[in-house]
């Protein structure tokens, strides 16, 4: 099978990872430009907040992923640097913005325990892993240099790659021709129920986990094949899916 692994949520404690991700990002500006770490913590929480909630409100139907990010990446430095009263703003912005989020990822992700034995599984199993990201390429390399598994994925998708949101059918189809399988082969496991929906859209056995949600039950949407509470259970289920597939091509059709 070809599983596709979310990166926020399934991989990444987002909230250990989002507690420290501002501290470092003004600890990094303060040491570079000068300043209090408490004047630019403050002064990008105020355009990270700015950041997210223009973020939500992207229609990522009328838009391509890089149009969008592009301007709200730039935005972000630019008001970051306007808040903490600092005039010497970066020539290239854009690419300042990348180099930063790249470098505070590289030392704030924080993998869930036991996410890199599970990928290992999976690999023992003969399946391929894949890293799904919404995020742009290099957050998504600067996480895994934090982490102790960074060459065990067969491959990196991301918002920047597919230029689309992940909660599109296009990311998915794209996806798709990429990796050259049938979608009957692909799994995509995530937290999120639209991203899932997208993925189930071109073919895809849709995994929603869980984390926390144990003993909470709630009717799963029919796009959605099964939830899980650990990444720890998906071997299993994965083994469960081939022998599924493999007994319905033993089955023949009835002679009428």
């Amino acid at each position: 099978m070809h599983v596709f692994l979310d990166l926020w949520g399934v991989l990444i404690d987002i909230r250990k990872t989002d507690r420290a991700y501002n501290r470092r990002a003004a600890s990094i500006l303060a040491s570079r430009y000068g300043g209090g770490v408490k004047t630019w913590l403050k002064a990008y929480n105020s355009a990270w907040r700015n950041y997210q909630s223009r973020l939500e409100e992207a229609d990522w139907s009328r838009h391509e992923w890089f149009t969008v990010v592009d301007r709200l990446d730039k935005n972000l430095i630019l008001e970051t640097f306007g808040v903490a009263g600092v005039e010497s703003v970066p020539r290239d912005v854009l690419s300042f913005s990348r180099n930063l989020e790249n470098e505070v990822m590289s030392c704030v992700a924080a993998f869930y325990p036991g996410a890199e034995g599970a990928v290992r599984r999976l690999h023992e199993a003969g399946h391929k892993v894949y890293l799904a990201t919404q995020a742009g390429e290099w957050h998504a390399r600067g996480a895994l240099k934090r982490s102790g598994f960074a060459n065990e994925f067969d491959g990196i998708f991301s918002g920047s790659s597919q230029n689309s949101s992940k909660d599109q059918k296009l990311y998915w189809a794209r996806v798709l021709r990429s990796v050259d399988a049938p979608a009957s082969s692909c799994v995509s496991v995530d937290d999120r129920t639209d991203c899932l929906k997208a993925a189930a859209s071109v073919g895809f056995t849709a995994v929603l986990l869980e984390r926390g949600e144990r003993g909470k039950s709630r009717k799963l949407l029919s796009s959605i094949y099964s939830s899980l509470h650990s990444l720890r259970s998906l071997p299993r289920l994965l083994d469960q899916l081939t022998a599924g597939k493999s007994q319905s091509r033993r089955v023949r059709p009835e002679k009428v």
